[in-house]
């Protein structure tokens, strides 16, 4: 009897350490962090005070919402964008709201726009980045006339899958719908007569 409460003890520890276990793995998260740093924003959300990543948009259907309002939540899985839900002006208009089509909080990021990585989630099986328009995205100047929109978008892999790849290939994934710039080599150095 005795036996048998020790084997079942070790076994139930040994279970809690595996789901304990589980967590991202944190080479690929620091790897992840150096490739895609973030953008921290000054208070009012304007404008930089410590530039990161700019990213250009790749795929058709990043849908973001007004900075007031919250980021719009994406979610990408499988090379595409799951089905949504209804959307905020949606919403809004089944409870007898009336949303002006001007007026409509929630707008797709055209594919080739620039915008400023401004947050990054892990989770085991999946990685969330958090983006914010930035018209010509010049750190050093506010546009007092452009109104940024922010937009979440949920990269979901197979359980488990993270564990076991690399950089290389979550990048794959990302890039289907943000890509780094191609940035162009410095010059070379003038000839010495």
């Amino acid at each position: 009897m005795r036996i048998t409460k020790v084997l079942a003890v070790s076994m139930m520890a040994s279970i809690a350490s595996s789901v304990h276990a589980a967590p991202q793995p944190e080479a690929l998260v620091q790897q992840l962090r150096a490739a895609y740093p973030e953008t921290v924003m000054e208070s009012n959300g304007l404008k930089v005070a410590k530039p990161g990543a700019t990213l250009l948009v790749q795929a058709d259907g990043v849908l973001a919402n007004p900075m007031k309002s919250g980021p719009y939540a994406n979610v990408f899985s499988g090379g595409q964008f799951q089905q949504r839900g209804e959307t905020t002006s949606q919403k809004m208009s089944r409870f007898g709201i009336a949303v002006p089509q001007k007026k409509q909080l929630e707008r797709p990021i055209a594919t080739g726009a620039k915008v400023y990585l401004v947050g990054t989630e892990y989770s085991p099986d999946a990685i969330a980045f958090t983006v914010e328009t930035c018209g010509d995205c010049d750190p050093k100047a506010v546009d007092p006339g452009y109104e940024p929109y922010h937009a979440k978008v949920t990269f979901r892999f197979v359980h488990g899958a993270l564990a076991e790849t690399d950089l290389k290939h979550v990048q794959q994934t990302i890039e289907q719908v943000f890509k780094l710039p191609d940035v162009p080599p410095p010059p070379p150095p003038p000839a010495t007569p």
